[in-house]
This record gives structure tokens, C-alpha cells and sequence, in this order.
């Protein structure tokens, strides 16, 4: 939790300096086929612009096809960090399929995952779809809001401003301004 808070930057040093040890932990989840041990790994690196986030893209996109892990509760996470590690390596045929497969895993489970809503816009607009782009930001907002993730808020917020740009530039500023507002208020790293 610590790598989204205020104290973001000295846990991802503390974590960077345990890489080696983290992927060896990855590596025995998979030989030994227990999904619950790499996802548990993986789901707390799932946050965009640190280091161990990028490893953590590789490290989803292999953790997804450990048999039997459907189930656990992290899946969705996981599979929707792949799709936005693939989306930023521009495979977006690749990155649907790792959407497709957090949605299915996602279905009747309640509310829509925060990083699902994310990977879905993102790839929206990489893939030149701003409409819809605007549509899954708009939705990855009101997720985050309702469940009072400011660290989240602040994220949607920034990149919802990011796609209302070049259409609603009004909008875009309303949605920046909040974004920063937010991190200010809860001492987030922007």
C-alpha cells in the first residue's frame, strides 16, 4: 500500500532494491503452478511510473497463464496490468485479449476493477478510439471516486484530462485541476 501514498518514492527505492528476489519468488509461483502466490506479487506493482511497475507488466503477462488462477480474487488486476503493459508496448490485438480475459473473469464479480476500467481506456486510445477513450475514463472516474481511492482519482482524473484535450479542452482543464487538487490534498507524488 505503501507505493501509493505520499511515501511512494522511498518504498520503491526499498522495493527496487529486492528485484532478484521478487522474480525468483515469480519464477517458483509458476513452476509450481500457484497463481495465488504470483498474483500476490504482482497486484501491489500495479502502479504506473515506478520501476518495479514495468517488470511488473512482464511479470503479469507471464503469471496469467499459470493454471487454475482464474478464481482468485487478484486475477483481474493482474490480467488488466498485462493488457496495459502490452497497449504501452503497442500490441494492441495482444492487449484486447489480456482486456477479454480480465473481463470474463470480472463478469458478475460487482463493480467494474479500477485497472480494467484503466487498461480499457488506455487501449482505446492508443488504438485512435477517443470517443470511447472518453467513455471508459469517464467510467474509470466515477469507479475510483465512489470508492474513495484518492491515490486512483488522481490517476483517472489526469488521463481523463489527458483525452478530453484536443474535443473538450474546458473539460480537460476542470479534470486536471482536480487531479492536482487531489494529490495535493493527499500528498501524492505527481
Amino acid at each position: 500500500p505503501h507505493l501509493r501514498s505520499p511515501v511512494q518514492i522511498a518504498w520503491a527505492d526499498a522495493v527496487a532494491r529486492d528485484v532478484d528476489n521478487f522474480r525468483a519468488v515469480l519464477d517458483w509461483a509458476i513452476e509450481t503452478v500457484s497463481p495465488e502466490h504470483a498474483y500476490r506479487l504482482i497486484a501491489p506493482f500495479t502502479v504506473q511510473g515506478l520501476p518495479i511497475a514495468y517488470l511488473a507488466m512482464d511479470w503479469a503477462q507471464a503469471a496469467i497463464g499459470v493454471r487454475g488462477g482464474e478464481d482468485d480474487p487478484r486475477f483481474v488486476v493482474v490480467a488488466a496490468w498485462a493488457a496495459w503493459g502490452e497497449t504501452m508496448g503497442s500490441d494492441l490485438d495482444r492487449a484486447a485479449d489480456f482486456i477479454t480475459v480480465a473481463e470474463r473473469a470480472q463478469d458478475g464479480s460487482g463493480a467494474p476493477d479500477p485497472l480494467l476500467l484503466r487498461s480499457r481506456a488506455v487501449a482505446a486510445y492508443f488504438g485512435g478510439d477517443v470517443e470511447r477513450a472518453i467513455e471508459e475514463a469517464r467510467g474509470w472516474v466515477t469507479v475510483v471516486r465512489a470508492s474513495e481511492d484518492q491515490f486512483g482519482l488522481a490517476d483517472a482524473l489526469n488521463f481523463l484530462g489527458v483525452v478530453l484535450l484536443a474535443s473538450e479542452p474546458d473539460g480537460a482543464r476542470q479534470a486536471f485541476d482536480e487531479a492536482l487538487r487531489v494529490a495535493r490534498a493527499d500528498g501524492i507524488p505527481s
